[in-house]
C-alpha cells in the first residue's frame, strides 16, 4: 500500500505574506501555488524564494463564482499525478492547519484509498429554495467581475445525472483524482457545461464523484473547517476565539485567517499537538 502522503494545492490571489506562512507550516511537502492570472505573481514568488520545491502552475484568471477556481484547481490535479503522494490536498492561501503534519499523515492513514470531501445531493437545502438548481438550470457569465445569469431556456445535467454540491476545499485520493481527471478527459461536455454555471468549484468535482461507483468511498465529514451567517458569500475571518470551535469540528484545516496573532497562538497548539505525539 503507498505510504501517505499529502501534495498540497494552494490557490491564492492575495497577501503573499500568509502564502510564505502557510508553506512552512505545511512543513517539508509537495506543494504546488495557482495564483489567480489578474494579479502579479511576483510577491509570491519571492515569498517562497527558499523553497525550491514549491511549484507554480499555469494561471488562469479567478473571479468570485467563475470557472477560473475550477480550473487552478484541475492545473493542481495533473500537477499532483507528477508526484509520489497519496491524496490531493486543496487550500487557499488563508488556509491554515489546525492539527500537526503527523495528525494530517495519520488522517490520510486511516483513509487509505478514500477520500474527504463535502458533497450532498441537490436539492441542498442550506442553497436556498431551489436547493442549489437554480445554480446549473440556465447560464451565468462574468460581468465586471460579478457572476450574472442568462435568460435563456433552462438546461439539465446532461446524461440524466444527478447534481451533487458541497465544500470547494477537499482530500481526494490517488485513486479519485485519476478517476476525475479520465472522466473530464473523456467527457468532454464537463468542461463545457461547467464553465457556465454559478460557483462551479462546489460542484463539478462533486457531481463527478457523486456519479461514480466510486462514491461511498468518499467520506463527507469535514475537512476543512469554515463559518458562513446565513445569506453571506464568504466565510468570516477567524479570530482567536473561534479556534476551540474549529479545532473541536475534527477538521484538519480551516478558513479564512487574516490575523499572524491568530496563527501564532495556533502555532503554539500545534507544537503542543506534536508534543503529545513524540
Amino acid at each position: 500500500m503507498r505510504r501517505a502522503e499529502p501534495a498540497y494545492i494552494v490557490l491564492g490571489h492575495k497577501r503573499p505574506d500568509l502564502f510564505e506562512r502557510l508553506v512552512g507550516a505545511l512543513g517539508p511537502a509537495s506543494i504546488a501555488a495557482h495564483i489567480d492570472g489578474k494579479v502579479d505573481i511576483t510577491p509570491f514568488q519571492a515569498a517562497v524564494r527558499d523553497r525550491p520545491d514549491v511549484t507554480f502552475l499555469p494561471r488562469h484568471v479567478c473571479e468570485w463564482g467563475n470557472y477560473g477556481h475550477v480550473a487552478g484547481s484541475l492545473e493542481g490535479l495533473r500537477w499532483f499525478l507528477t508526484t509520489d503522494a497519496s491524496h490531493a490536498v486543496l487550500l487557499t492561501v488563508q488556509c491554515y492547519p489546525l492539527v500537526s503534519q503527523a495528525r494530517v499523515r495519520a488522517r490520510l492513514d486511516e483513509l487509505g484509498d478514500r477520500s474527504q470531501m463535502r458533497m450532498t445531493p441537490f436539492p441542498f437545502e442550506k442553497w436556498g429554495p431551489s436547493g442549489g438548481y437554480v445554480r446549473i438550470d440556465r447560464h451565468w457569465i462574468t460581468v465586471r467581475a460579478r457572476p450574472r445569469p442568462v435568460k435563456i431556456l433552462p438546461r439539465r445535467l446532461p446524461y440524466r445525472l444527478h447534481p451533487y454540491g458541497g465544500g470547494s476545499y477537499w482530500c481526494l485520493s490517488r485513486k479519485h483524482v485519476e478517476y476525475v481527471l479520465d472522466y473530464i478527459d473523456r467527457q468532454r461536455w464537463t468542461t463545457r457545461f461547467f464553465r457556465t454555471v454559478l460557483i462551479p468549484d462546489e460542484m463539478m468535482f462533486h457531481t463527478i464523484l457523486g456519479n461514480s461507483p466510486l462514491a461511498d468511498e468518499v467520506m463527507s465529514d469535514r475537512f476543512n473547517y469554515s463559518f458562513f451567517v446565513p445569506n453571506a458569500p464568504n466565510p468570516i475571518i477567524l479570530k482567536l476565539d473561534d479556534l476551540a470551535a474549529a479545532r473541536a469540528s475534527g477538521a484538519l484545516f480551516a478558513r479564512k485567517f487574516e490575523d499572524h496573532d491568530v496563527l501564532d497562538h495556533l502555532d503554539e497548539l500545534i507544537r503542543a499537538d506534536q508534543a503529545v505525539l513524540t
